[in-house]
């Protein structure tokens, strides 16, 4: 019988196993002449093939999960995994939580992206797992090592918090029109007297990371979902950083709007009715 949940080493072994197709698979780019719906149709078979390599290395191994993907793969899976969390989940039951490709444009044009992977259990991340293919790189939270980067002790920088030299890093999705998304760089760039330093990584867990090793003092955005958040939530959380994110009444089918900051930064533009908190909806 399998143990309750995974060892490190062999959650880590599976993400690496599953970025190995992405890494061996030749990225379609952008500009090979194939429209947006041929590329939209690669990046879902490469996000399907990923999830499914994860999906069966846990099936394999016997885990009894309710396992919940960013692809609907339950064809694939012979209704293994699902595309959407159920409404009621025992709170005895473990969830794994996978998102393929975090970043999967960026996968195409060559630019940083992860695999990620969480255990859920009620309200509570158990376990939490983040691999950067391009740089080999795994970040983990486990209730025994703590936070480690391949398995050595990470420790978080906090940038401080200067009103003359803030660097933040956003997000759109594609929820913005052109318009709203200027109003939401202006409004960041009036955050400070000096000019902003702003980034768009195009990946919620490099942008993520930013914060976590201190370039950044926050990261802002108005599309992200639960499959790829929740492994980033528990590091904010365990590492003392402000995430504007209510797990126990998030509803984790839909998209939301959230920010990831320092303590300092979340205390002077993240409070109840500040703008950049009104137009989160914090």
């Amino acid at each position: 019988m399998a143990p309750a949940v995974p060892p490190t080493p062999q959650i880590v072994h599976w993400l690496k196993r599953a970025g190995h197709l992405l890494l061996q698979a030749p990225p379609p780019g952008l500009s090979v002449g194939k429209s947006k719906d041929a590329q939209g149709n690669i990046l879902t078979i490469m996000d399907k093939a990923v999830q499914c390599h994860i999906v069966n290395y846990l099936l394999d191994a016997s885990y009894d999960f309710l396992i919940v993907g960013e692809e609907d793969v339950a064809e694939e899976t012979n209704g293994a995994c699902q595309s959407t969390f159920p409404e009621h989940i025992p709170p005895d039951k473990i969830v794994a939580i996978i998102d393929p490709t975090d970043g999967s444009k960026n996968w195409t044009v060559g630019k940083n992206f992860s695999i990620t992977f969480a255990l859920q259990k009620a309200d509570d991340v158990i376990f939490a797992a983040v691999y950067f293919p391009l740089t080999h790189t795994t970040y983990v939270l486990d209730p025994y090592l703590g936070m480690t980067v391949d398995l050595e002790t990470f420790s978080p920088t906090f940038k401080t918090y200067d009103q003359n030299d803030l660097s933040l890093c956003y997000g759109f999705g594609r929820v913005l029109t052109k318009a709203q998304e200027g109003e939401f760089l202006q409004l960041l760039n009036d955050l400070s007297p000096a000019p902003v330093d702003l980034s768009r990584p195009g990946c919620a867990s490099a942008s993520f990371f930013e914060v976590f090793t201190g370039k950044c003092d926050c990261y802002a955005t108005t599309k992200e979902r639960w499959t790829n958040i929740a492994p980033l939530y528990k590091f904010a959380k365990e590492m003392g950083f402000y995430i504007s994110i209510n797990l126990a009444s998030l509803n984790k089918n839909e998209d939301f709007r959230m920010a990831l900051a320092t303590p300092e930064f979340a205390g002077k533009h993240l409070c109840a009715g500040t703008p950049l908190a009104i137009l989160l909806n914090i």
